[in-house]
């Protein structure tokens, strides 16, 4: 039960981290586009851009995986009912 809690913390860490840097990365654009006018950026090293791709690729899914984590199995209790639900309709 530890390693599921730890599980759904870090992916939860993880996408807001990756939701923090994406609005700290706005800030940066709309400064120099109040300054400049415009705002040009080339990542130019392959493997940076790559896992700024993977990272926003996973920000886009982290909740979903953390809820998915996070559910708790039902109880004996409730499967039954679940049965019993499912065989009266």
């Amino acid at each position: 039960m530890q390693v599921k809690a730890f599980v759904v913390l870090l992916l939860e860490a993880l996408g807001i981290s990756t939701v923090l840097a994406a609005f700290s990365l706005e800030f940066i654009m709309l400064h120099d586009i109040l300054l400049f006018g415009n705002f040009h950026a080339i990542e130019n090293n392959m493997l940076t851009l790559t896992v700024e791709l993977s990272l926003a690729a996973y920000g886009t899914t982290a909740k979903r995986l953390a809820n998915k984590c996070a559910r708790k199995p039902m109880s004996a209790q409730q499967n039954r009912w679940r049965k019993r639900e499912q065989r009266n309709s």
